[in-house]
């Protein structure tokens, strides 16, 4: 089984990556928290696909457990939501030598996160990503976060988990889109800080091509974020880098109609923002921006904004980034295929780096 752990300052905490380590639940929990209770936190689409394998592991673990189903979507992950679990926690006689199991994709990671980190000043989770967006990315580093109607993951915490367990034997279930969006960050991932895997997937472009390998590429991202978490755990140097689209795609998850999913918003932020940086002479070599086209394309995964965006609300989202400091956007950009760095730009200078990448088109 890989195993890779995460070593960042405030918790140390194991990754197991191995088709069937779902059933493994309960005796991880058991041996990693004796005596604690589990509450299953998931959604309604994934605990009816998994919900049964993951009680069933705790139940033979002799972990006692209870379950809260939400219904899927970001509109989950919400204050609202997040009020009415503390509601529940507390008639579920939670306490903090019990134990969160989050079982679903970034929206249940993310809410049950925020959910753990909270409630009592903090109880321990475990995260068992069901989707590949949320198995290479949002479950591993400890960022949770809820949305709020002006903006996207606007308020939370860095709480890390216990540990994460990586099946992925559950992407089998996902449709093409959602399988798409889960490679865009893993697109991300290799444009950012590793060249060898954006070849790797260049050969091996498309679901079924790089089915065989998914494991293994899984298995590298996850390793590759362990190492920028470690290295900044607060996300205020290094791990800026995993940002790279993410400015315009959140801008564009909260204004797009209709919504875009998360993972295609990343493909469409990563190509513009790279289409601008190449023509400033800050991307190299000429034709960077086709190539990562050419790929996110190759997966099913949109480049172009949808006609229906307006120009200046999508600014206006984008200014609400996390990633502002002192008046000033730290943007991560390409220098190259697997090398990013981060260009700090104020509010007006982001406008035109933006609009000119548009009349050079």
């Amino acid at each position: 089984m890989p195993q890779i752990t995460v070593n960042a300052r405030s918790a140390c905490y194991p990754l197991y990556i191995e088709r069937g380590v779902l059933d493994t639940l309960g005796g991880k929990i058991a041996k990693a928290l004796p005596g604690a209770r589990a509450v299953v936190v998931s959604d309604e689409t994934v605990y009816e696909l998994y919900g049964a394998r993951a009680k069933e592991s705790l139940a033979r673990a002799e972990v006692p457990s209870d379950s809260v189903v939400l219904p899927p979507g970001e509109e989950t992950k919400s204050l609202p939501v997040l009020f009415r679990l503390y509601e529940q926690m507390v008639e579920l006689s939670m306490s903090r030598t019990d134990v969160i199991v989050a079982l679903g994709g970034g929206v249940i990671g993310d809410l049950a996160g925020v959910l753990a980190a909270t409630y009592l000043r903090g109880v321990p989770y475990v995260q068992v990503p069901t989707t590949l967006l949320s198995q290479i990315d949002s479950s591993i580093g400890g960022k949770t976060a809820v949305n709020l109607p002006s903006g996207k993951n606007l308020v939370g915490a860095f709480y890390h988990p216990r540990m994460v367990l990586i099946d992925p034997g559950t992407l089998a279930t996902l449709s093409d889109e959602e399988f798409a969006g889960g490679m865009a960050e893993i697109i991300k991932t290799a444009c950012i800080l590793d060249g060898e895997l954006f070849d790797l997937l260049e050969a091996n472009a498309g679901r079924a091509a790089v089915t065989p390998l998914i494991e293994q590429v899984i298995a590298r991202c996850c390793a590759i974020k362990a190492g920028v978490v470690e290295a900044d755990e607060r996300d205020t140097g290094e791990r800026l880098l995993l940002n790279f689209g993410h400015t315009l795609a959140h801008a564009l998850e909260k204004c797009a109609r209709p919504p875009m999913r998360h993972g295609q918003a990343v493909a469409v932020g990563m190509t513009r923002i790279t289409a601008a940086s190449e023509r400033r002479g800050m991307t190299r070599p000429p034709g960077t921006a086709a190539r990562l086209a050419g790929l996110l394309a190759a997966f099913g995964l949109p480049t172009e904004l949808p006609g229906c965006i307006d120009s200046e609300t999508l600014l206006a989202y984008a200014w609400r980034d996390k990633k502002v400091f002192s008046g000033k956007l730290k943007l991560a950009l390409l220098r190259s295929i697997g090398e990013a760095f981060v260009h700090p730009i104020d509010r007006g200078g982001l406008a035109a780096f933006l609009s000119e990448g548009e009349e050079r088109r």
